[in-house]
């Protein structure tokens, strides 16, 4: 020791010798604290020099130096746990510095020995095991950034290691085998994603007709990252996937153009192109199917576009595009595996059909466009009165609210004009009111069926030309329904059958009149419901139709098996409609099902004619039973869509009622199914007749366009012959029929998700031979 530390030392200890004498209790409390703050300093002299990277003691004999001069056992607490305290957090940032030179791409120490050097600083146990938790936590974060990073840059096309020295790596600095999997387990997961997105861009770019890497060499490239076996497979199947659906929308886009009559390439080069990204042979098969079928479908839907112009043109130049357009069709008849089945006898018929009308002209078509600010729903409900007025419904137009019928007539320059707006008195928002109607002379019906409501019956009357509703009818007999499948209003005898599919439950109101029993005047006239019922259980009404003295109601069962089962009832009734002796009813006449006629969906539309009667005299209460004239016939028609595999079917029956009786007397169950041109699918859909008129829709989703057949009864041969066809390239063409026996009236609204701009909703209106 030299002379100027003892002097030092002396001069220390007369100091504090000096403060004890003078301040006892104080200079006893000023040394501890010095003692805990030199510690501190020494403490945090030490982790600096660590952090530096200067060699510093080991950490057990630095503190057990550190503590040799701090004898106060509350201060050794204190400066132990000073000393944890920044060992732990010495330590995590020991630890993010390690991991950010990973994340910037340089070398680093062995993390194993890495771990060994900043867990020797660190004393404490419970201190161990947090620095421990820290690091692994910020392994398992490094490894995802860094595997982020990887796929990024395989993303943006840049050059990265071979995947399995990549996550060799990215292991090396994870210790925990839990974490380990944890970090593998989020390098597939994200191997996955990115060559799952991969793959749709690079089909993205096929679609935009960009050139792309050879397909092979590009899921060579995808797969090189994917380590699993099975999320190779997930891979490889998504590829697959997207490479099917892709071709099949080349395709499609394909003969979207032939269809609109551009040029295209040549459909070998065309096909070989869309097939050198599809790799798995049952994919390929699948591939060059999907062409077959669209190639022939496209090619029919091409020849009845070109048909419908020279429909519209008639002159050489279209009729001579009108037949190489069928011609094309040629090599495919009755090719069944080619879905050209009967496609080109199809076209061809509809052809000569074309020729036929253009050099007679003997049928007046015209269309009725919906007023201005209409919507897609107008048409989806039709009529025709006497004179041949026309009425349209709009069950979910927007004008205040409320849905609409529009009754049309021809001005004096024969254009159809809107002569009357029909509606309840009190609109319901969202009520699509008339999506069901009919109408009988001076009385019109419609059904409304609000969103969160219960639906109606409006009876509507005609007062100086103008429609005035008078009553609506309570439809409560069954709770909760509300939807009404069909209204019928009967002639003659003021009878209302309405439909609820709900239930397969029918309802028949009538317009009843009563009498005073003593002065045999009118007291009141109401509509009552007189009559309701049901089919099996399950069942489903699906049309009715009334007329003169009969109802008839088609109903249908699903079937565990698939197929719809149907069947079909008449009711013949004698009608009292005055007070005395009142005996309203109708009885069972006859049922026909599937029992007997066997079709798949027989029901789904029914229409029924009864031979004009005599009106009921009103003012005469002696009058109860509806008189019958001598000579009656009663013509019945039932629609079967799904039967023939979806062509359909259309039966009808001629029947004569025997004279001086109100019962309809059948001869027997022989019913006569229509010819139903081989285009048609779904005929039988919709029906309507009267007198001799019958019309036929075939609603196609499949194959367009929809088409609705007129067909007319001689009675000299009681045979029904075609003869009219109209056709449209809107799939809802013909969803909605009516005729008066003279004039067609086929309704077209256009369908809610339909983004074809040649699709419009409209009506049109032929006038029949």
């Amino acid at each position: 020791m030299n002379k100027h530390k003892v002097l030092l030392k002396i001069a220390v200890g007369l100091f504090v010798v000096l403060c004890c004498t003078v301040f006892p209790y104080q200079a006893q409390a000023q040394t501890l604290s010095n003692a805990v703050v030199v510690a501190e300093n020494s403490i945090n002299n030490y982790f600096a020099a660590l952090l530096a990277g200067t060699s510093v003691p080991s950490a057990q004999s630095f503190m057990t130096t550190i503590m040799q001069s701090v004898t106060s056992t509350a201060d050794q607490q204190t400066v132990q746990a000073y000393y944890e305290q920044n060992a732990v957090s010495t330590a995590k940032t020991q630890i993010d510095n390690y991991f950010k030179v990973i994340i910037a791409g340089n070398p680093v120490p062995n993390a194993q020995s890495f771990m060994s050097a900043v867990m020797s600083s660190v004393l404490a146990t419970a201190d161990q095991q947090t620095v421990n938790t820290y690091y692994e936590q910020s392994a398992v974060t490094t490894a995802e950034i860094q595997i982020n990073n990887y796929f990024s840059a395989i993303i943006a096309g840049n050059t990265v290691p071979n995947a399995q020295t990549f996550t060799s790596a990215v292991m090396a600095a994870v210790l925990a085998q839990a974490d380990q999997q944890a970090v593998y387990t989020y390098y597939e997961k994200t191997a996955v994603s990115t060559a799952e997105g991969q793959i749709s861009n690079y089909f993205s770019v096929i679609l935009k007709g960009t050139t792309v890497p050879n397909a092979q060499s590009f899921m060579s490239a995808v797969m090189s990252s994917v380590l699993a076996t099975a999320d190779q497979q997930t891979v490889q199947a998504y590829y697959e996937q997207n490479a099917v659906s892709t071709a099949k929308t080349q395709i499609d886009n394909y003969f979207k153009v032939i269809i609109a009559g551009n040029p295209v390439p040549n459909a070998q080069s065309f096909m070989s192109a869309v097939m050198s990204s599809v790799l798995a042979t049952a994919d390929q098969q699948t591939v060059q199917n999907y062409f077959n079928q669209q190639q022939v479908i496209s090619l029919y839907q091409y020849a009845l576009k070109v048909i419908s112009f020279y429909s519209a043109t008639p002159n050489s130049a279209t009729l001579t595009t009108a037949v190489g357009a069928v011609m094309q069709l040629q090599p495919y008849n009755n090719v069944a595996a080619l879905s050209g089945l009967g496609l080109y006898d199809d076209a061809l018929n509809q052809l000569m059909q074309a020729v036929s009308k253009n050099l007679s002209n003997t049928n007046n078509v015209s269309s009725i466009i919906p007023p201005a600010n209409i919507d897609g729903s107008f048409g989806t409900s039709v009529a025709v009165d006497g004179v041949g007025n026309i009425f349209v419904s709009a069950p979910s137009n927007a004008v205040n609210g409320r849905g609409i019928i529009y009754e049309f007539g021809k001005n004096s320059n024969n254009v159809w004009t809107v002569i009357n707006q029909i509606y309840p008195m009190i609109p319901v928002p969202g009520d699509h009111f008339g999506r069901v109607f009919s109408i009988n002379g001076n009385t019109l019906a419609a059904s409304s069926e609000p969103a969160n409501g219960l639906a109606k019956v409006y009876i509507f009357g005609l007062q100086s030309n103008k429609w005035i509703q008078q009553t609506s009818l309570d439809l409560t007999t069954v709770s909760n329904f509300k939807v009404v499948q069909k209204i019928s209003l009967a002639s003659t005898v003021n009878t209302i059958v309405v439909g609820l599919p709900q239930f397969g439950y029918y309802l028949v109101f009538n317009h009843v009149f009563d009498y005073s029993t003593t002065t045999n005047m009118l007291v009141s006239d109401q509509w009552r419901l007189m009559l309701s019922g049901s089919f099996t259980v399950g069942s489903v009404i699906n049309s009715v139709a009334a007329d003169g003295l009969y109802i008839v109601i088609g109903s249908q069962v699903p079937g565990s098996n698939g197929t719809v089962t149907g069947s079909v009832r008449i009711l013949s009734g004698a009608i009292n409609v005055v007070r005395i002796n009142s005996k309203n009813e109708y009885t069972m006449n006859w049922t026909i099902d599937t029992s007997v006629s066997g079709p798949k969906g027989f029901g789904q539309s029914v229409a029924i004619y009864q031979d004009p009667v005599l009106a009921l005299p009103i003012g005469n209460p002696v009058v109860s039973m509806v008189p019958i004239p001598a000579v009656n016939k009663i013509t019945l028609a039932i629609g079967s869509p799904v039967e023939h595999n979806g062509a359909g079917a259309v039966y009808t029956m001629v029947k004569s009622i025997a004279t001086g009786t109100n019962r309809l007397v059948w001869a027997g169950l022989n019913p006569v199914q229509l010819v139903m041109p081989s285009l048609a699918t779904a005929a039988g859909h919709g029906l309507a007749l009267k007198r001799a008129t019958l019309l036929v829709s075939a609603n196609s989703t499949v194959i367009a366009p929809s088409i609705v057949m007129a067909y007319q009864f001689n009675a000299a041969t009681n045979q029904w012959s075609w003869a009219y066809t109209m056709s449209n390239v809107n799939s809802l063409f013909g969803s909605s029929l009516a005729t008066n026996g003279q004039t067609a009236v086929v309704g077209s609204p256009k369908a809610v998700n339909d983004t074809n701009t040649a699709d419009i909703n409209q009506v049109q209106v032929i006038g029949l031979k």
